[in-house]
């Protein structure tokens, strides 16, 4: 695995001559750091087809809690709760 954790970022990508011809640093991702965390982009980067296989079947990538999750964290008032039982303001209409 390279040192260097700028040279092997997906943000490389924007360089011209990486834009003309990108094969070689998916090369390079592959061999050297086929899963990693690119802390330019904040995420993980996964490159091997069977590896993204594995991920998309076994891990979540929602970010925001659902919204009864909300409620019980209270972020979030019930739906059926009226304002002034619940603490949470009342609702409003726009336009």
């Amino acid at each position: 695995m390279t040192d260097d954790v700028s040279e092997l970022s997906l943000h490389r990508l924007l360089a011209p001559e990486v834009l003309a011809d990108p094969y070689p640093l998916y090369h390079r991702l592959r061999r050297e750091a086929p899963v990693h965390w690119d802390p330019y982009l904040h995420a993980w980067v996964v490159t091997r087809y069977g590896d993204v296989a594995d991920v998309l079947t076994r891990f979540s990538a929602v970010r925001t809690p659902p919204p009864d999750k909300l409620v019980m964290l209270g972020l979030r008032c019930p739906p059926s709760s009226p304002p002034s039982s619940s603490g949470c303001p009342p609702k409003t209409t726009c336009c």
